[in-house]
C-alpha cells in the first residue's frame, strides 16, 4: 500500500516532490505526511498533519481528521523557506495549495485556514507584488 501513498504525494507535489518532502516528516507505517510550521522570524510553532487515507469532515481529532494542524502561535505560516526573493508572494489557504503555487513560479504562504489578521501586515514587510489564491 506504501507505493500507492507515496504516489499520492507526488501528485500532490506537482513535480516538487524531492524538494518540498526534504521539510516533510514521512510516517510510513501509519502513513501520515508532517509539516513544521513557522513564524515569519523562522521559530518553530507547530505542524500540520496529512492523512490521505482518512475523510475531510472538520475533526479535531488528529488519528481521525485527514488535516490536523496544531499551532502555538497566530502568525504562522508554510512556505517562507521555499522563498525567493524576485518571485511573487502567493497566499493560499493550504499547504498543497502553496506547493502548486510553488511549482509555477511563485513564493509560496499557505495560512492554513484560520482567521489570521497579521498575514498582510506580516507580509508587508517584503517588497515582492502580493496575490490571493483559492
Amino acid at each position: 500500500m506504501e507505493r500507492t501513498w507515496i504516489k499520492h504525494l507526488e501528485s500532490r507535489c506537482k513535480g516538487k516532490y524531492e524538494q518540498i518532502m526534504q521539510y516533510a516528516y514521512l510516517d510510513h507505517e501509519n502513513e501520515i505526511c508532517s509539516f513544521p510550521i513557522f513564524t515569519t522570524t523562522g521559530q518553530y510553532a507547530g505542524f500540520q498533519q496529512y492523512r490521505w487515507d482518512k475523510n475531510k469532515v472538520k475533526n479535531n481529532c488528529p488519528k481521525e481528521a485527514r488535516y490536523y494542524t496544531m499551532v502555538k502561535v497566530k502568525s504562522a505560516y508554510w512556505g517562507l523557506h521555499l522563498w525567493t526573493s524576485n518571485r511573487p508572494i502567493a497566499i493560499c489557504e493550504g499547504i498543497f495549495d502553496a506547493i502548486a503555487a510553488y511549482a509555477i513560479g511563485y513564493n509560496p504562504v499557505a495560512i492554513l485556514s484560520y482567521a489570521n489578521n497579521n498575514i498582510l501586515q506580516s507580509l508587508d514587510l517584503y517588497p515582492q507584488e502580493k496575490i490571493a489564491l483559492s
